[in-house]
């Protein structure tokens, strides 16, 4: 049997699902920059990651499935980001800039500069620390190494991991209503197990007099 494994690092796109912190991050600041939303609440800003783009890790699974010897490979860019500057350069690509003011639970992002077209204005808070949304456990900062691909396949990253915020910020909004409305569609799926895990619990609470919590996984 010819099998292989590819342990692929993070990797977005425009495709990703909203719940995730990457599309939560653009879309906030396309909706703030348009006028339809006043504020963007995060986690932990410090959090690290090793970000790419999905196009450059499906062709890395098709370079894979080329070697005549099935191996394993690591598929990563080797470099990390933070929250804080995935947030920074996310605002950039829509011509904002922006300033940090306190620490820990009581730092906010204020606009510095917006281009005129933009309904933000210098001096707004328009990102936040909510504590609601820090992880119980954070996993260690994630840095995968990729020199194996790119020795033995000469994998080279055509977009490279700053091409995500471009794909992101300067989309336009596809939805009316946030996440009380419509499911989004990419995401559907993924929202409706959730739901799901949440009504068994609260059934099963009902019927056996019991006071379980469904414990969901959250994203930043």
């Amino acid at each position: 049997m010819y099998a292989c494994d590819g342990i692929l690092f993070n990797h977005e796109s425009s495709l990703r699902g909203e719940t995730f912190v990457t599309r939560k991050i653009t879309r906030a600041l396309a909706r703030i920059h348009l006028g339809l939303q006043d504020c963007l609440y995060l986690g932990n800003l410090d959090a690290l990651r090793d970000w790419g783009h999905a196009r450059d890790y499906v062709e890395m699974q098709r370079l894979m499935l080329q070697e005549e010897q099935a191996e394993d490979f690591v598929i990563a860019t080797g470099q990390q980001v933070s929250m804080r500057t995935f947030v920074d350069t996310a605002a950039a690509e829509l011509g904002v800039r922006i300033d940090w003011h306190g620490a820990a639970e009581q730092e906010t992002w204020t606009v510095a500069e917006a281009p005129a077209e933009s309904a933000m204005r210098p001096g707004q808070i328009i990102v936040r620390v909510d504590p609601r949304y820090y992880r119980p456990t954070e996993v260690e900062p994630l840095l995968g190494d990729p020199t194996k691909a790119r020795e033995r396949l000469g994998w080279t990253q055509f977009l490279g991991y700053w091409c995500i915020y471009p794909k992101h910020a300067p989309q336009r909004i596809q939805e009316a209503a946030l996440l009380t409305g419509p499911l989004e569609p990419t995401n559907r799926p993924y929202a409706l197990a959730k739901i799901a895990g949440i009504e068994l619990c609260w059934s099963y609470n009902r019927q056996h007099h019991t006071q379980y919590l469904a414990a969901m996984p959250t994203n930043l």
